[in-house]
């Protein structure tokens, strides 16, 4: 249900301004009996994705405290911020505490790895591919480009146990 404060997903709100208008009605989806399809990404819990039947589409609805940590974290890092919580005598149903609890844990696990204390580091940029070679005027590639070979794909084999002699 998409509440008048947002979606509460495992003690965590979430909100966008696009939620407002479905606020308290029906998905419209019988089969869901009226709730809404919530989908997320266990290993960066910052945002979830609204499935919006009307307009067949998505709504990204980004986690309400999401400005106290420094950056995504996944479930599991959720989950040791919550007990962390709870082992101080906290309540770990308190969004804030277990976010800077979160916070913490992330800025703690960027220290070790080296990264600078106080600021979260800027975003990595991709490598740039090189681009593809023009064809020549007769349509054929230079020779160079086909001659060089990027990288060497190896394909790995299918994992089946039951063709183990171990297993047999």
């Amino acid at each position: 249900m998409i509440n008048d404060y947002g979606i509460r997903i495992a003690h965590r709100t979430y909100d966008a301004p696009e939620l407002a208008a479905y606020r308290r009605q029906s998905s419209g989806v019988a089969v869901q009996r009226g709730k809404w399809e919530v989908h997320y990404d266990p290993h960066d819990l910052s945002h979830v994705f609204v499935r919006n039947h009307r307009a067949s589409g998505w709504i990204t609805a980004d986690w309400t405290l999401l400005p106290l940590v420094a950056r995504p974290f996944s479930d599991a890092l959720w989950r040791q911020a919550r007990r962390q919580v709870v082992e101080r005598g906290l309540d770990g149903d308190d969004q804030t505490a277990v976010a800077r609890a979160l916070d913490a844990l992330l800025r703690r696990a960027g220290r070790a790895a080296g990264e600078p204390p106080g600021d979260v580091p800027p975003p990595r940029t991709a490598t740039p591919l090189r681009p593809a070679a023009e064809p020549s005027e007769d349509g054929i590639d230079s020779e160079e480009s086909a001659t060089t070979e990027l990288a060497k794909v190896i394909p790995f084999g299918v994992f089946d146990p039951f063709s183990e002699e171990d297993y047999r």
